[in-house]
């Protein structure tokens, strides 16, 4: 699917170093090209009772070249000229920062609103952990 490159051919195309996985630095066209071609290659390997490993090496190549002559044809950009993305890792990491902080200002404004509650509604308490179990889930 990447025109004859090896492992180590993508990752100086994609500019990773070498202990850096290539699919976590996959954008979504990257990671649909790829499930496409492992899911249709398992398919076939299935459909043909393929027992070698010689043969499902031929068979995955193949599927690769197809998968890689269909995104040609459509005008499509090659795998390995797409940009390389952000290593998931790191969006992961900032994704779970933005919740931790999302949740520490919901914390504030409950806070804030409860004390207000309290202020008007001293007998409420059932009420105020009801819209702490809502508000802060």
């Amino acid at each position: 699917m990447y025109g004859g490159l090896d492992r180590a051919g993508i990752q100086r195309k994609k500019g990773l170093k070498k202990d850096e996985n290539i699919l976590d630095h996959m954008g979504s066209t990257e990671l649909a090209a790829n499930l496409f071609r492992a899911t249709q290659t398992e398919d076939k390997l299935k459909k043909d009772k393929t027992k070698s490993k010689t043969e499902a090496n031929k068979t995955h190549f193949e599927i690769g070249k197809k998968v890689r002559a269909t995104i040609q044809e459509i005008g499509g950009t090659m795998p390995e000229d797409l940009d390389t993305a952000e290593n998931i890792k790191h969006v992961e990491a900032k994704a779970n920062k933005i919740e931790l902080s999302n949740n520490y200002l919901c914390q504030v404004a409950l806070a804030a609103f409860l004390a207000i509650a309290e202020r008007f509604c001293s007998g409420c308490l059932p009420l105020r952990f009801r819209l702490l179990a809502l508000l802060c889930d």
